[in-house]
C-alpha cells in the first residue's frame, strides 16, 4: 500500500534534515512519533501564515444576537473551518480599499469577528434562484386569528414581530404566547432568512416547509467574508505550500532528532523566505491596521517555542 498524504509530508520534512524516512503505518519510530505530534499544528500554522489561493473561501455571515461591549458595532461567529480571516465587509471588494486607507474595520477577538461592517440582505422575491449560504429579508405576514401558521414562520402585529414556535392554528396573540405557540414580541422591520439549499424560491411558507430556508433573527445584518480554511486534502495544496509545510514540520522536529539548534534556525529562515514577503504584502494581520508578522526566527533566537514575537 502507498504512504498516506501525511506520511509523504513526514518524509519530505525528514529529508530536509537528513533523517531516516518513515514507512507505511509507522507510528512508533522516533521520527514518526515527532512527525505525528507536530504535523497538524504545522499544517494549520502554514495555512495561517499566507493567503494561499488553494485554501480560500467566501462566505456570508449574519450578526450575533449580542453586540460588542466597545469599539465595534457588531460581532459575527466565524466559519468553523477557518484558519485565517482575510477580509470582512458589507459589500464585496470594499474591505481592501478601506484597509489601504488606514481604516481597520474588523478584528478577530476570541471566538468572534468584531466589526463595524454589516448591511441588511436583499428583500426576498418569489421565482428567484437563491444559492446555499445566501441571506434575504422577509416582511412577515400580518397575524390573523384562526390562521394556520408553521414553525419558523414569523407574523406581525403592527411593528411587533412574533416567531411561530410550533405548527398551529392561531388563537389570540396573548393566548398563543401563553400556550407556547408564539415567542414574545420584538419590534422590527424584517426577518433575516438563510438559504440552506440552492433552489428557485416559492412562497416563504413553502420554502420553510421544504427546509430550503431557515430564520436567523429579526433585522440581522450580514457581512461578506473571505478566509483561508483548514484544507487537509494535500492533493489541493500547491507545490510551494507543500514545501513550506515540510520546512515548518522539519523546524519543529529537527532538535528532537538531531539536537542541531542552528539547523532549526536555518529551516525557519527558509520557511519565512517562502511565506513572509507575500504575507506582508497581503496584509497578514487579522484586522490590524498595520500588518505584523509572527516571527518564529525571533522566537527561536529567544529560545522559546511559542513563536509569538512580532515584527513590522
Amino acid at each position: 500500500m502507498a504512504l498516506s498524504d501525511a506520511e509523504v509530508m513526514y518524509n519530505l520534512a525528514l529529508g530536509l534534515i537528513g533523517a531516516d524516512k518513515v514507512t507505511e503505518g509507522d507510528t512508533t519510530s522516533k521520527q514518526a512519533v515527532l512527525c505525528i505530534r507536530y504535523y497538524t499544528d504545522s499544517q494549520n500554522e502554514t495555512l495561517e501564515d499566507h493567503p494561499w489561493n488553494f485554501a480560500k473561501k467566501d462566505v456570508i455571515l449574519f450578526e450575533d444576537d449580542d453586540r460588542p461591549i466597545s469599539w465595534y458595532d457588531r460581532k459575527y461567529t466565524p466559519p468553523t473551518d477557518y484558519a485565517r480571516i482575510l477580509t470582512v465587509d458589507d459589500s464585496i471588494g470594499s474591505d481592501v480599499s478601506r484597509r489601504q486607507a488606514g481604516v481597520p474595520p474588523w478584528e478577530v477577538k476570541g471566538d468572534f469577528i468584531h466589526s463595524d461592517a454589516g448591511a441588511g440582505p436583499n428583500s426576498w422575491s418569489t421565482g428567484v434562484k437563491y444559492y446555499d449560504g445566501q441571506f434575504y429579508a422577509v416582511t412577515p405576514d400580518t397575524w390573523v386569528t384562526g390562521t394556520a401558521y408553521i414553525d419558523d414562520q414569523f407574523v406581525k402585529d403592527g411593528s411587533t414581530f412574533y416567531e411561530v414556535l410550533v405548527n398551529h392554528t392561531s388563537d389570540t396573540i396573548a393566548a398563543d404566547i401563553t400556550a407556547g405557540n408564539l415567542a414574545a414580541g420584538i419590534t422590527g422591520t424584517s426577518v433575516t432568512y438563510e438559504v440552506l439549499v440552492t433552489h428557485t424560491s416559492d412562497t416563504v411558507v413553502a420554502d420553510i416547509t421544504s427546509a430550503n430556508v431557515a430564520a436567523r433573527g429579526i433585522d440581522k445584518d450580514v457581512v461578506y467574508v473571505e478566509y483561508v480554511f483548514k484544507q487537509v486534502d494535500m492533493d489541493e495544496w500547491s507545490a510551494k505550500a507543500k514545501a513550506a509545510l515540510a520546512l515548518k514540520l522539519a523546524a519543529k522536529i529537527v532538535v528532537g532528532l538531531t539536537g542541531e539548534t542552528d539547523k532549526k534556525i536555518d529551516l525557519i529562515n527558509e520557511y519565512e523566505r517562502l511565506t513572509m514577503p507575500q504575507a506582508r504584502s497581503a496584509d497578514a494581520a487579522e484586522g490590524k491596521p498595520r500588518p505584523h508578522y509572527r516571527s518564529e526566527w525571533l522566537a527561536s533566537r529567544r529560545q522559546t517555542s511559542s513563536g509569538d514575537f512580532f515584527v513590522t
